[in-house]
C-alpha cells in the first residue's frame, strides 16, 4: 500500500513541478502510473476488506459437483504470521434418506426403459452403468449367461426360435446403500428378411446333413417352395484378365513417356559429353585451311566409315552432323541448317555453337577459329567438371548396396558366434 501511495505521489509531482521542462512523453507516462497505481491501490483496499474477517464455515458443494480448494492465509497469535494455507473443501455427503431416495428413483426409472415392445427383446435389453446423473451405479448379470452379455447385447446364435426367457438382476449402489433386484424378460431372434430367412434355412438344412452319417452331403434341391440351383463359385478370371489389361493399357502412356524422358535425358548427357571433342576436330581441319562447309563433311564421312568399319560406336553429335549434311544437300540453306542443328541438340553450347557458324556464313570467317578453339577449351574443363560429378554420384549410388553387404558380412561372422553362445 504505502509502495503505491509512492508512487502514486511522484506521479502527480512530476508534470506538476516540472511543467515547463517535462516533455510530452514523461507526462503521457505520468498519467499511465496515476492510472496504475490507483488501481492497485482500490485492489489492496479490496483484499484488506474481504481478508479482515471472514465466517469460520466454508460452503460445501453440492452432491456429485466434487471438491474444490480455497487458498487462505491464518493468523496464530505468537507463532503463525500471514501462513498460505490450502483448505480443500469437500462435496456433501448424502444422508441414508437421500441415498435410499436415489436407489427408489433409480429403480424407477429402469422400470421405465428396461424392457420395452410388451418385455420383448430382439436385439439389445436397455442397460446402463450408472443412473440418477452418476449418483446410483449399477451392475447387471443375465441368466442364462451365454444368451445376453454384459452389455445387454443378444447373443444372436444361442437363441430358439420361439425365444428363451431371461431373467436380468440388478445391484444398484449409492454411497454406502445398495439394493437388489430382478427383471424377467423374453429374448426373441431378430426378424429376417426374406434373403437371410433363406440362408437361415440352408444352414439348418445343411446342418442336420452334417449329422447323419455317410460320404456325402446333399444340397437341397427346393427350401420353402423355391427352387434352389446350386454352382461352383466361379473364379471370374475373364474379368480379372479384362481388368489387368484395363489397367496396363492406362499405364503404358506413361511407362513410354517415362522412358522417353530417361532415353532424352542420357541423349542429352551423351551430346554434353561429345561436344569438347567435336569441336576441336572442326578447329584441326579448320586449322588445316579448310571451309566450315568441307570440313563438317569431312567428320561426317570419316564418322559413317568407321561406323561401316565397326570400329567405333555410336556417337549421337555425329549423327545429328549427318543429318544436317543431309539437310544440306537437299537444299536447305547452311545458315538455317547449322541453326536447327544447335536446337536439335539442345543446351547452351550447341545453340552457341550453332550461332556461331551461321554468323560465319553471314559476316564471314574472320575470328571463327580463334573462338572455337576457346569454346573447345571452355568444353574440355566443363567435361573434366562433368566427370567428376558422375564419378561423385556412382559413389553415392554404391554406397547402399555397399551397406547391404556390410549387413551380410556381420551376419556371417555373428551367426557362429551367437550358436556357440546357445550350446
Amino acid at each position: 500500500m504505502i509502495l503505491c501511495i509512492g508512487v502514486l505521489c511522484v506521479a502527480v509531482l512530476v508534470p506538476v513541478v516540472g511543467r515547463k521542462k517535462v516533455s510530452s512523453e514523461v507526462r503521457r507516462a505520468a498519467v499511465v502510473m496515476i492510472l496504475v497505481s490507483a488501481l492497485a491501490i482500490l485492489a489492496q483496499i479490496s483484499e484488506e476488506m474481504e481478508s479482515g474477517g471472514i465466517e469460520l464455515e466454508l460452503v460445501r458443494p453440492s452432491y456429485g459437483e466434487g471438491d474444490y480448494e480455497e487458498e487462505m492465509t491464518v493468523d496464530a497469535e505468537g507463532i503463525l504470521d500471514g501462513y498460505s494455507y490450502q483448505v480443500v473443501v469437500p462435496e456433501r455427503i448424502l444422508s441414508k434418506q437421500e441415498e435410499q431416495k436415489l436407489l427408489e428413483a433409480a429403480q424407477q426409472e429402469i422400470d421405465d426403459e428396461f424392457v420395452k415392445n410388451n418385455g420383448e427383446v430382439r436385439e439389445k435389453a436397455e442397460i446402463r452403468k450408472n443412473y440418477q446423473e452418476g449418483a446410483v451405479s449399477a451392475d447387471w448379470e443375465f441368466e442364462p449367461y451365454d444368451v445376453v452379455d454384459d452389455e445387454g447385447r443378444v447373443v444372436e446364435e444361442n437363441i430358439p426360435e420361439n425365444g428363451i426367457l431371461v431373467k436380468a438382476a440388478v445391484t444398484l449402489r449409492c454411497e454406502s446403500s445398495e439394493c437388489i433386484s430382478e427383471r424377467y424378460f423374453r429374448v426373441m431372434p431378430k426378424e429376417l428378411d426374406e434373403e437371410h430367412k433363406m440362408i437361415r434355412e440352408i444352414e439348418n438344412y445343411l446342418k442336420k446333413q452334417s449329422a447323419d452319417p455317410g460320404d456325402s452331403i446333399k444340397l437341397p434341391e427346393q427350401l420353402n417352395g423355391k427352387k434352389l440351383i446350386w454352382n461352383t463359385k466361379k473364379e471370374h478370371l475373364s474379368e480379372k484378365i479384362l481388368f489387368l489389361g484395363g489397367g496396363i493399357v492406362i499405364i503404358l502412356p506413361f511407362v513410354e513417356q517415362s522412358r522417353k524422358k530417361e532415353r532424352e535425358k542420357k541423349r542429352k548427357a551423351l551430346l554434353e559429353l561429345q561436344y569438347a571433342d567435336m569441336v576441336s576436330n572442326l578447329v584441326l581441319l579448320l586449322g588445316a585451311g579448310m571451309t566450315v562447309s568441307k570440313a563438317w563433311n569431312r567428320l561426317t564421312e570419316n564418322y559413317m566409315n568407321e561406323r561401316q568399319k565397326r570400329t567405333i560406336c555410336r556417337k549421337e553429335v555425329y549423327e545429328e552432323m549427318q543429318r544436317t549434311s543431309f539437310e544440306i544437300k537437299n537444299g536447305m540453306g547452311e545458315e538455317r541448317a547449322y541453326e536447327r542443328f544447335g536446337e536439335r541438340c539442345g543446351g547452351y553450347r550447341y545453340r552457341k555453337f550453332g550461332n556461331l557458324l551461321a554468323q560465319n556464313l553471314r559476316k564471314g570467317s574472320r575470328g571463327l577459329t580463334r573462338l572455337l578453339e576457346q569454346e573447345a577449351e571452355d568444353a574440355f574443363e566443363e567435361r573434366k567438371s562433368m566427370a567428376r560429378k558422375l564419378g561423385e554420384e556412382a559413389g553415392t549410388k554404391m554406397l547402399f548396396p555397399m551397406i547391404l553387404m556390410l549387413g551380410a558380412v556381420m551376419l556371417i561372422l555373428a551367426f557362429p558366434a551367437m550358436r556357440s553362445m546357445e550350446l
